[in-house]
């Protein structure tokens, strides 16, 4: 997970504790019930961000239906060349693998991949790679024209990328676009390097930029809405498809709600792209826990043990929240690995503490 750019110094990896120091302050809030609030971490990262872009853009109907209808975008592709049946064989691990295949045939595809590359990137023959291409643009064939459209565009535009909302975009390598040509004195010739730079830069910057806008314009609404309504939503960490909010632990069971008005459907209104995300909350950027409305009063968290109970505390000691659990609460108990052996190979040569268990609870509001 990365902080705010792309760059390898930002990176956390998974299995530090540095993770935890992103912790939730307790604001001072005279009138709550304790004079105080914690706050929670929010956390919602959006399911095939580019990919929904690209599907609003290029007005692909099928690819559009797919997403209104809630399916897994790669797993679709998979199935549908795969064959169903052999789909179905699977089982979950092989499931992922294939998954993970056919979302990077289908990023390829989208950013004007060669098949060669994709061969390369795939460790299949080149013949093998050209298939999928051709099979994908036969599933969806409103994108191969719009896709090769906007590739050429930039060769035709001196340099310049045919971007969805006007704005002058212009892909730098076009002016290098010229070589000396080293049997004619004097004379310039067209680098063809330069010209598959600029094929991919038209389509990649079109959805890239595109992407990044509406999801930043989204996030940020999402926190200008939030001090209109007096509510506690501020902003820690921004990538270009995620979001890391504080939230007050009072707005625990409507905060999903919330992010459905103002990210979710302000995005559609303004864009036309449907994103997608699943939330989670925790105690710290290392602590987190899934979170599913199941009505106005009742959420369903699936976390760890010593997540859950850090999450309980929380709502019991600072907050004005009053719950109640479908499962007793001493039941909920951590699993704390205590061999520092078995710690080290299985936290990949760290020996930070961690919980192995895992719950789904639900909690109900009553007040």
């Amino acid at each position: 997970m990365k902080l705010t750019t792309s760059c390898e110094n930002t990176t956390i990896p998974s299995h530090m504790d540095a993770k935890k120091s992103i912790t939730c302050p307790v604001l001072s809030t005279p009138g709550s019930k304790t004079g105080k609030t914690a706050t929670l971490l929010s956390y919602f990262d959006i399911s095939s961000a580019e990919v929904r872009t690209l599907a609003a853009s290029s007005g692909d109907k099928k690819l559009i239906h797919l997403f209104e209808s809630g399916q897994d975008i790669y797993i679709y592709t998979a199935k549908s060349m795969l064959g169903a049946d052999k789909w179905d064989s699977f089982d979950k691990a092989e499931k992922k693998k294939w998954r993970k295949v056919f979302k990077v045939v289908f990023l390829a595809v989208a950013y004007r991949m060669s098949a060669k590359t994709l061969g390369t990137n795939l460790n299949v023959p080149e013949w093998e790679a050209q298939g999928y291409i051709d099979a994908l643009f036969g599933q969806f064939p409103d994108l191969e024209g719009f896709i090769k459209e906007n590739s050429e565009y930039p060769m035709k535009h001196n340099g310049y990328i045919n971007t969805e909302l006007g704005d002058a975009l212009r892909c730098t390598a076009y002016r290098f676009l010229y070589k000396d040509d080293p049997y004619h004195k004097g004379q310039k010739k067209i680098d063809n390097r330069i010209v598959a730079k600029l094929s991919s830069a038209g389509i990649n910057y079109r959805i890239q930029s595109f992407s990044a806008v509406s999801l930043a314009s989204g996030f940020e609404h999402v926190i200008q809405k939030s001090l209109e309504d007096n509510m506690l939503i501020r902003n820690v960490i921004v990538v270009h498809d995620s979001c890391e909010n504080l939230v007050n632990i009072n707005y625990l069971f409507s905060i999903k709600q919330y992010y459905d008005e103002h990210f979710m459907k302000y995005a559609k209104d303004q864009y036309g792209v449907l994103f997608a995300y699943d939330l989670e909350i925790g105690l710290s950027y290392g602590e987190m826990m899934g979170v599913k409305p199941i009505d106005d009063k009742t959420i369903e968290v699936t976390g760890t043990g010593s997540v859950i109970q850090g999450l309980l505390w929380k709502i019991e000691n600072e907050s004005d929240l009053e719950v109640a659990l479908d499962v007793p609460r001493e039941s909920i108990v951590p699993k704390i690995e205590m061999n520092p052996a078995i710690k080290f190979i299985t936290e990949k040569q760290c020996c930070m503490d961690h919980d192995y268990s895992n719950y789904t609870i639900r909690l109900t509001k009553l007040n």
